[in-house]
């Protein structure tokens, strides 16, 4: 078990989703034969429900999480941090197939238990709620969700994967408030700063395609052409 679940971590950095997954279940299969007990049977379990996930398995992540999780509950509580990172993973399988009421009310659960003690775990789970607002048209609900970022943000320190993903969320909102030149402050903001710190080539491209969308907002389509064709080369 152990050696099916390092190789499946490794093939996970490397992009290999389908492969990470195919060695997590032969990890799972092996524990659940020697020692289904085992304390590595939940991370095991995480991991392969976000694996069968980002492979398209959704129903199938989801029956897995919503069957340990009872077990999970069962035996750690509701508010343990396994728990907790285990129904954050169901709420984003349940988002992935488009159950939104669910996935909502799963990521507030893990929100309330996330918030006091891990702040950058609040933050993701923060990040699948605003989300979840976008995918509903919902801005109010996104301006709320936003409404709780800083705090966090202030305890996290200096993280500018998290920085950038709110400030993204921010010039969207803004782009569909109607607020163009607000959005744009931001954006450009966020180009110079990542363009300064040679940010990644992934934060620069999301950048590009916002900028993109907020050329489009303000009827400007040879900007947006632009932006749209930078966004592509990154």
């Amino acid at each position: 078990a152990e050696l099916h679940n390092t190789l499946a971590s490794a093939r996970y950095e490397a992009g290999d989703a389908a492969g990470s997954g195919a060695e997590y279940e032969q990890a799972l299969a092996a524990l659940s034969q020697q020692a289904p007990d085992d304390l590595r049977r939940v991370p095991i379990v995480h991991n392969l429900v976000l694996a069968w996930n980002d492979t398209g398995r959704h129903e199938e992540a989801r029956r897995l999480a919503t069957s340990e999780l009872a077990r999970v509950i069962s035996s750690h509580g509701e508010c343990h941090p396994d728990t907790s990172a285990l129904r954050l993973a169901l709420a984003e399988c349940e988002a992935s197939g488009e159950q939104v009421a669910q996935a909502v009310a799963h990521a507030e659960q893990s929100y309330a238990c996330f918030v006091a003690t891990a702040p950058q775990q609040a933050l993701r789970t923060l990040s699948l709620l605003i989300g979840l607002a976008f995918q509903q048209h919902d801005a109010a609900q996104a301006r709320r969700q936003l409404e709780r970022v800083d705090p966090l943000l202030a305890r996290v320190g200096d993280d500018p994967a998290l920085r950038v993903t709110f400030d993204l969320y921010r010039a969207k909102l803004a782009i569909q408030s109607g607020q163009t030149d607000a959005a744009g402050r931001v954006l450009t903001a966020l180009s110079a700063q990542l363009a300064a710190s040679d940010g990644p080539a992934e934060f620069r491209a999301h950048v590009e395609s916002m900028q993109s969308e907020l050329a489009l907002a303000e009827r400007d389509p040879t900007r947006a052409v632009a932006h749209a064709g930078r966004a592509t080369q990154l």
